[in-house]
């Protein structure tokens, strides 16, 4: 801009300090004006002077006054077109003057404009910090936060693990006073329940009888006696028995204790017994098939050709208690011999003529189970 305005400035004194041409009417004038002197002017001696020029004839002063006008007029209008450059360059000069405003102002807005682009990147650039910081800010609340909940949550489940050590121990201490009120309620039950027995030395045990049928089966009638010798009464009783043979070279004990004494059908009406009370009016008769018997039966000497078997009565008694949950089961076993004699009873009896009552011995077989 300023570059510009000094370069106008000085063009314009230069056209400013230039001197105005000599008109040519001015010119011609002064030189016709000299010649008309010379002429005028007498010689020396006054003589006449050698070779005097041709005589001009003096024009006319109206010729002369039009000749001026028209060629005084042409000259300066030449004069004036000489001069053009200068105002032509004045006059470029002055919109280049112009144009370096115009580009002046916009360069002045266009600077304006860059500063304002500039203070608002550097408002976007704090803005942009202090939302970065804001969010760092943020990631450390939320990383203290998560510290926080992971310490929390840690705390949460020591205490979970102490409750459910608490709560093991308080299980465990109840189930520990459960069984020892159970243990309690078993000795109170077991001291005041009913106790019954099974025995066939009753009044009618002379009329029982065992015997064996032409096709091997065998068949015994007997007459058990249910005692109540327990302190509270026992209700719904009753019996459920089986007349067996052992098997060839089997324990007994062992071979009675496989079998499924509970599953026996039931072999008389169910009946109540006051403590010391007994039962002595029950009748049963039971049946062994033949294969049983030929397959538990043995020869026991050799001079003699009958073959021989172990037979038994095994059963089960059912009853209940009123501060009981559940039935009492109380499981029997006895086996028959032949009274005065250890050996087994004889299969080769002959049929009709069966083992009396008076000629058997029951024998009582250890372990069995009372519940």
């Amino acid at each position: 801009m300023l570059r510009a305005v000094a370069v106008f400035a000085l063009l314009w004194a230069a056209v400013a300090s230039k001197p105005p041409s000599p008109t040519p009417t001015e010119t011609g004038q002064a030189k016709q004006e000299q010649a008309r002197a010379a002429q005028g002017k007498p010689q020396a001696n006054n003589q006449p002077a050698k070779n005097p020029p041709p005589a001009v004839h003096q024009a006319n002063p109206e010729i002369a006054v039009r000749y001026e006008q028209d060629f005084g007029d042409q000259r300066k209008n030449a004069s004036a077109w000489r001069d053009w450059p200068a105002w032509a360059v004045a006059v470029f000069t002055l919109g280049l003057l112009i144009t370096a405003i115009f580009q002046w102002l916009a360069m002045h807005g266009q600077r304006k404009l860059m500063a304002g682009q500039l203070e608002e990147m550097k408002t976007t650039s704090a803005d942009t910090g202090a939302l970065a910081a804001a969010a760092q800010q943020q990631a450390q609340w939320a990383e203290v936060s998560t510290h926080a909940l992971n310490n929390q949550a840690d705390a949460l489940t020591n205490q979970a693990r102490i409750m459910l050590t608490h709560t093991e121990a308080a299980v465990m201490a109840a189930e520990a006073a459960k069984g020892s009120a159970s243990a309690m309620l078993r000795q109170l039950e077991a001291y005041e329940r009913p106790w019954l027995t099974v025995s066939f030395e009753g009044t009618n045990a002379d009329y029982a009888y065992l015997g064996f049928f032409p096709d091997g089966r065998a068949y015994m009638t007997f007459y058990p006696v249910v005692k109540n010798i327990g302190k509270s009464l026992a209700t719904n009783v009753s019996i459920r028995t089986s007349l067996i043979a052992v098997e060839r070279n089997a324990s007994p004990v062992a071979f009675i204790r496989q079998l499924p004494l509970r599953t026996f059908e039931p072999d008389s009406e169910e009946f109540t017994l006051f403590p010391g009370e007994d039962n002595d009016r029950l009748e049963i008769t039971k049946h062994t098939p033949k294969e049983e018997i030929a397959a538990a039966s043995f020869d026991y000497r050799s001079d003699i050709p009958d073959r021989f078997v172990i037979m038994a009565v095994v059963g089960v008694v059912l009853d209940d208690f009123a501060n009981s949950d559940g039935t009492h089961h109380t499981e029997f076993a006895y086996l028959i011999q032949q009274r005065n004699s250890p050996s087994p009873i004889p299969q080769a009896l002959t049929p009709g003529l069966p083992l009396s009552g008076k000629e058997i011995t029951w024998v009582k077989l250890p372990g069995n189970h009372a519940d």
